[in-house]
């Protein structure tokens, strides 16, 4: 039997296991909590970065949500933790709670200026209508040809940091080369 803690919740007072995740803990006792993407069998990383975003031609705010992914697996826990959930399970997941645009960070590109995941940011934009956004291992303005290639007309997005902070190239030079 695992640890037992109290918590008050509304001026209630519940005895629970120590551990247990406070937004489970209201629920099962009828206190309603409202979020939006919350989904149970996710490990809690605490840094949901899930905001609204202008999507040029769209009328309202779109939701947005980043997945980080280590050799397509949802990583957590500041990226230190591999789930044992798939990119492709999480965006399905994604796309049941009403998310429109995601950003896909492949963990062990980013701010290492080796190149994108283009494989698997292209079987990702194979399998889902969502919005993409790559992130992750730009290093050249090849890179960026190179996705720009892909032809998805999903994947509406690229996060450039580390190499334009390190002057590769500039902002008008990444927009060339993307055609734009």
């Amino acid at each position: 039997m695992s640890e037992q803690i109290k918590v008050t919740i509304n001026e209630q007072e519940y005895e629970v296991d120590k551990g247990a995740r406070l937004i489970d803990v209201c629920r099962e006792n009828g206190h309603g909590v409202p979020s939006f993407c919350y989904y149970q069998d996710l490990a809690v990383q605490a840094s949901c970065r899930m905001c609204l975003v202008r999507i040029d031609k769209m009328p309202k705010l779109q939701t947005s949500c980043t997945i980080n992914c280590t050799d397509g697996m949802v990583a957590t826990h500041g990226w230190q933790e591999r789930t044992q959930m798939s990119a492709v399970r999480f965006v399905r997941i994604l796309e049941q709670h009403g998310v429109k645009r995601v950003v896909y960070t492949d963990t062990s590109r980013d701010g290492m200026l080796g190149g994108p995941n283009l494989i698997g940011l292209r079987d990702l934009a194979e399998m889902t209508k969502l919005e993409l956004v790559c992130s992750g291992g730009v290093a050249l303005l090849d890179d960026l040809r190179r996705l720009a290639r892909i032809g998805a007309p999903n994947i509406v997005g690229v996060i450039v940091g580390r190499a334009l902070y390190e002057k590769a190239f500039t902002l008008a030079d990444a927009m060339t080369a993307i055609g734009r």
